[in-house]
């Protein structure tokens, strides 16, 4: 139970009368401490299912269509003759199947916006396992380390999270009635807890602008193809789905009139897990 008294008249936060001055105060009662181990787990869990999800969904499609490429990448810079074969029989490969990787790119962007909407979900799961309190708790850390020791004051982080409080027991007494005992708790787990949850902000922050602005840029990146249609921005396209740019923009123009959003993503997945010079 943490009892709210002005800051010039309090010891600790959460210490004192349950009156002041003719009127109650507000009491705020902290019950999250027993749930901070598996809410933590939880949020391991739904970080990595995103991951989970688009490994099963992607079926190693990528890794077996450059195993032998990648298993023989030092020796394929001696042997031409085979290096061709291998890139060869990947081109086949990527004809024969034009067109039929819609799906296979659908859970693609599936699985990206799920990453955007799990970070959304762990702020907001973590606020409401604070009271509400994690979603400013990071200007709070940083406004405490703006104060002066020395003034005594106490700030919004004792509140969240309290290091002495006033505890109630409840007790049956020699009659049988209930008798109410009040105490001083000293809760050192706050301690780490403060400092668990400073990290989370701070990390929660920086994975939601990255993944932003991933998620956008894959959108540019979609926007663009759809225009390339016309035979505008190739330029732009080439840098969006990571095709070096050592490669001739002619070569480009049969692949903007021919493929679809699911045959670049596929091409896409070839630029990150190739030699430049192999692509």
């Amino acid at each position: 139970m943490l009892i709210m008294l002005p800051a010039e008249h309090y010891p600790n936060v959460g210490v004192g009368p349950s009156w002041w001055r003719g009127r109650e105060l507000p009491v705020k009662r902290h019950a999250y401490y027993q749930w901070v181990p598996l809410v933590l787990f939880l949020q391991s869990l739904l970080f990595a299912m995103p991951h989970a999800a688009w490994k099963y969904w992607e079926g190693g499609l990528v890794r077996a269509s450059l195993a032998d490429l990648v298993d023989q990448r030092v020796t394929l810079y001696l042997d031409r003759a085979k290096r061709r074969d291998l890139l060869r029989r990947l081109a086949r490969y990527f004809s024969a199947r034009l067109h039929s990787h819609r799906f296979w790119a659908t859970g693609f962007l599936f699985c990206d916006t799920l990453n955007l909407v799990n970070i959304m979900a762990n702020v907001y799961l973590t606020d409401c396992l604070l009271g509400g309190s994690f979603s400013s708790y990071g200007g709070e850390v940083l406004r405490f380390l703006q104060l002066n020791p020395e003034d005594g004051r106490y700030d919004r982080i004792d509140a969240i999270f309290p290091k002495v409080t006033k505890c109630t027991f409840h007790k049956f007494g020699p009659s049988g009635s209930i008798q109410n005992h009040e105490a001083l708790c000293v809760m050192g787990l706050n301690v780490v807890n403060e400092k668990i949850y400073t990290v989370l902000w701070f990390w929660f922050a920086m994975v939601a602008v990255v993944t932003v602005l991933a998620f956008l840029w894959k959108l540019l990146g979609i926007g663009l193809l759809l225009c390339t249609k016309g035979g505008c921005y190739v330029a732009w396209v080439q840098r969006v789905m990571g095709v070096p740019a050592v490669l001739d923009q002619t070569y480009l123009y049969p692949l903007f009139r021919y493929c679809d959003l699911g045959d670049w993503l596929y091409l896409h997945l070839m630029a990150n897990n190739m030699d430049s010079g192999m692509y």
